[in-house]
């Protein structure tokens, strides 16, 4: 009889492949794909997270993206920085600020990550993330989409 549970998240790659300098792409779905973020307090709590967690890990968090069933994450690793410690600790501190406040859970298990080789494919994955809420007909224009940020959204909205 096979388990209709979700398995818990297995790397991909090797474990050293996500420590260190590196750029990565994330997506993280919400418990059962519900449209939890439509509520801004759910998002800042996460943003809040954001915050908290990504300094202590080494990370900068390019872009974020708020879709109603997930979050969108371009991330970039400095020196001593770990992908994988530092979702743990993003999913848990996020969780449990949500799980406090609504009553439910916030986050399926594991997550999809990859690992961005060249300076172009941060430039694409950027691109496609920004432009998620068009496609999706959340929004006529990206930059009307209010559940976004991160540093390199902060510079191009500078600009």
């Amino acid at each position: 009889m096979s388990s209709l549970l979700p398995t818990p998240k297995r790397i991909r790659l090797a474990p050293e492949v996500y420590q260190g300098p590196a750029a990565f792409s994330v997506v993280i779905s919400t418990a059962q794909r519900f449209a939890l973020f439509h509520n801004g307090r759910a998002i800042q709590m996460c943003v809040s997270a954001l915050e908290k967690t990504s300094p202590r890990h080494s990370m900068v968090v390019l872009v974020y993206f708020f879709m109603p069933d997930h979050l969108h994450l371009l991330l970039e690793g400095g020196e001593g920085s770990n992908l994988i410690r530092f979702m743990k600790t993003f999913k848990q501190v996020s969780a449990y600020c949500y799980r406090q406040a609504f009553k439910q859970s916030l986050w399926q298990k594991g997550y999809h990550e990859h690992v961005l080789r060249k300076d172009g494919d941060m430039r694409t994955v950027a691109e496609y993330i920004f432009y998620n809420p068009v496609r999706a007909g959340l929004v006529e224009s990206a930059w009307e989409y209010p559940f976004s940020g991160g540093s390199l959204l902060t510079a191009l909205r500078a600009t």
